[in-house]
Order: structure tokens, then C-alpha cells, then sequence
């Protein structure tokens, strides 16, 4: 996966730290949620949706597993009759496919979102560590998140 490092000055880390969080917070419910993989998917969707996979760093595999969950629970498009009902009760690609798919599919997706998450985490991390290293070189002892590019 070293092959497929990007440059860090090409990494919008703004972006990085919200989609981590974001991820953070879907992992979190994906983990210690009720219900089966469906349900779960379905409360977590509510963070990992605000996530834009242009967000993610070019880095590994981050964007490919973060991009296969989406497609796994977006899989079905909403049927052509949807037009005709109320806005509100109008189903998207991701309410339709979770009305469709088994729930290893689910997990699957749950898997890939995992995936993307931890090795998004390692990516900051790294980040993080390379940034307070360049600043103590530099003599200062505190970093502050404003400093870190």
C-alpha cells in the first residue's frame, strides 16, 4: 500500500478530521448498536452520509472501501413509481436498497466502513505525530490544531 501514498501537502487534513469523526461516530454506533447489521447501518447512515468520499486522502485504501460500503447500500435505485408519492415518504437509493439486501450485506458494508475508519485513523495518527515532531525541531512546545496543516 506504500504505492499508493500521496504526498501530505496534498491532503486537505480539515476534510481528514471531519470524515474521521464522522466515521468515528458510525463505527461507534456500527459497533455497540442493536439490532442486526441492517438497523445498525440505518442509525449510523445519519454520519457516514456527510462524509464525500473526495474528503477522504488518497491514501491506501481508504477511499475504495469507504466508496464499495456506499455502493453495497446504494445499490438499488429508487424505483421509477417513487416520483409519485409525497417528498416525505419518497424513497432514496440508500432507504430502497436497505428494503432489498440480506443483512450480510450489511455487514459487509459495516465491515468496509470499519476498514476505511481504522485505516483512515492510522493515517491521521501518522499526521499528527509527523506535526508535533516538525514543531518541536522548530523549538515550539505546544501545538496547536490551528498549526497543523
Amino acid at each position: 500500500m506504500e504505492g499508493n501514498r500521496q504526498p501530505a501537502d496534498d491532503i486537505n487534513w480539515n476534510h481528514a478530521m471531519y470524515a474521521l469523526e464522522k466515521l468515528s461516530e458510525s463505527v461507534h454506533i456500527l459497533v455497540t448498536g442493536e439490532g442486526d447489521a441492517r438497523s445498525r447501518i440505518r442509525t449510523a447512515s445519519r454520519y457516514f452520509f456527510r462524509v464525500s468520499p473526495s474528503w477522504l486522502p488518497p491514501v491506501g485504501e481508504i477511499r475504495e472501501r469507504f466508496e464499495t460500503a456506499i455502493s453495497l447500500l446504494t445499490k438499488y435505485p429508487a424505483p421509477s413509481w417513487n416520483d409519485d408519492l409525497r417528498e416525505d415518504l419518497r424513497y432514496t437509493d440508500f432507504t430502497y436498497t436497505m428494503t432489498r439486501i440480506k443483512n450480510v450485506t450489511a455487514a459487509r458494508a459495516a465491515s468496509e466502513l470499519y476498514c476505511a475508519w481504522l485505516e483512515l485513523s492510522r493515517v491521521y495518527d501518522e499526521h499528527s505525530r509527523e506535526c508535533s515532531a516538525a514543531a518541536l525541531r522548530e523549538g515550539s512546545h505546544t501545538v496547536f490544531i490551528d498549526d497543523i496543516p
